[in-house]
């Protein structure tokens, strides 16, 4: 027996679906191709999305935030919660890897090892290096 969804719960199912709905209008594409590019047997899901009778599951969304546009790629944050921006462009991607760089280079070398082996450990390598 399937249980009742609260009006909290439905609220924020359709607002999640209106986002979703919103990201792919800016995906050059028709309701077709973005079913076809998200695994989608035929453009029904996203009609039910559309309606708020159903939810992309996480592989959709995944394949969604590595779409392109001009803007840049679509932020799942936002997609999910509302907050922040709805794209991701490739200079905020960038400046990311920038500081990152910034971040490290000086460092010393046990530093260095230090942060590789986390970088190992969260990539489920676990493994310590020897330089």
């Amino acid at each position: 027996m399937k249980a009742e969804k609260s009006d909290v719960e439905k609220r924020t199912a359709l607002e999640i679906a209106s986002r979703f709905i919103r990201l792919l209008e800016l995906i050059p594409g028709t309701l077709k191709s973005h079913s076809e590019s998200l695994g989608y047997a035929s453009p029904s899901t996203i009609y039910a999305v559309k309606k708020g009778g159903t939810l992309p599951d996480l592989i959709k969304l995944n394949k969604l935030a590595g779409e392109s546009t001009l803007r840049g790629r679509p932020n799942i944050d936002w997609l999910i919660t509302g907050r922040g921006a709805m794209m991701i462009s490739e200079s905020d991607e960038n400046a990311l890897e920038k500081e990152v760089k910034e971040r490290i280079m000086g460092q010393p070398k046990d530093k260095l090892e230090a942060i590789l082996i986390l970088l190992s450990d969260s990539q489920g390598q676990n493994r310590s290096r020897k330089y």
